[in-house]
């Protein structure tokens, strides 16, 4: 690599990076850690929004993370390590040309807030989620479920739609009807997820051997892409 060769002479040596990697965020990543060279004292790394101050190599890997909350699981991070950014000192502080990292914490521009509302509390909740919202100085970002009870998910959406849209940057709606908590249920009571398994017990409604038998065939030809077998099959 170009980059490596130039750097060769310098003792103070830093690498940019606008990449996940799999260590940080394991399913959605660009780079392996495999692939980061080890011979640079700083690793100026983006894209991974939580904070993250890591020895690596010759020195520190370093994300310093986004500036506010855009996913839910971002908010568990925030509360252990703040937001904000890192001040590198650069000078020689020891043999080894290590850089010292200090954090610096600033305060969120918005709330991120989560709620949970049982749908035959929905209207009550909603206003005073409303009223709540509408006392802050900024428009926050909204994760919010909506669970229990039988209700049409069109429906709430657009009731959530109305009320939320003029007053948060952005909702995340999550719907939780009795129908999905069911399979819920069911998926978490059954030890086997194969789909052979998962196909069988779906089609027990029937009560059809034959019907079962045929699915279970045409799996099976299908997953291995042998369609002149699976056209015999019907």
């Amino acid at each position: 690599m170009i980059y490596l060769k130039k750097s060769e002479g310098f003792s103070k040596r830093i690498l940019v990076a606008h990449q996940g990697i799999d260590k940080y965020i394991p399913f959605d990543y660009e780079l392996e850690i495999s692939d980061i060279p080890t011979s640079f004292n700083y690793y100026a790394m983006g894209h991974v929004h939580n904070r993250i101050i890591d020895d690596f190599g010759q020195g520190k890997l370093v994300y310093p993370g986004s500036t506010e909350i855009w996913r839910s699981n971002e908010a568990i991070d925030y509360k252990k390590n703040g937001k904000g950014f890192y001040i590198v000192d650069t000078s020689e502080n020891d043999a080894e040309n290590r850089f010292d990292v200090d954090p610096i914490n600033i305060e969120l521009p918005r709330e991120f807030i989560s709620k949970n509302i049982e749908y035959g509390k929905l209207d009550s909740e909603l206003n005073s989620l409303g009223s709540y919202i509408s006392s802050l100085n900024n428009k926050p970002i909204l994760n919010i479920t909506i669970e229990k009870g039988n209700f049409n998910t069109s429906d709430v959406y657009k009731k959530l739609n109305n009320i939320l849209s003029k007053i948060t940057l952005m909702f995340r709606p999550t719907f939780r009807n009795e129908e999905l908590i069911i399979e819920e249920r069911y998926i978490k009571d059954n030890t086997s997820l194969e789909p052979k398994d998962l196909l069988v017990e779906s089609l027990k409604s029937f009560d059809n051997e034959d019907i079962s038998n045929l699915a279970v065939d045409l799996l099976g030809s299908l997953s291995k892409d042998k369609f002149e077998d699976s056209q015999k099959n019907c």
